[in-house]
């Protein structure tokens, strides 16, 4: 399966804690059909010869209900600035949300 680190402006989404939180394809779906925001997806690699990693770049939408969605979600889920937050993480995990949040960042 895929994983997706959903990216918002320049932060990255995190779970509880200082560990990335990577969500599925169909999370990201119901994501944009509950908050109104496009996704705009790049492809980052392929780790392990078995795990596909994407950005998922949220864009547009209301604000206060992406942050509430994932307020509300129990595993105390947030945005973080990644530049912030990604000394903090594995070293793989900080190269990914780095190579994503660039990525987005040149897109758009």
């Amino acid at each position: 399966d895929a994983k997706y680190i959903v990216l918002r402006g320049g932060q990255s989404l995190f779970g509880n804690g200082w560990e990335l939180k990577f969500l599925s394809f169909d999370e990201i779906q119901s994501l944009c059909n509950a908050t109104g925001a496009d996704v705009k997806t790049t492809f980052l690699g392929i780790l392990n010869e078995k795990e596909a990693y994407f950005g998922a770049d949220l864009l547009g939408g209301n604000d206060d209900s992406i942050h509430a969605l994932f307020e509300n979600d129990g595993e105390g889920a947030h945005f973080t600035d990644t530049r912030t937050g990604a000394p903090l993480l594995s070293p793989v995990h900080n190269e990914i949300a780095l190579h994503a949040t660039a990525l987005a960042e040149w897109q758009r």
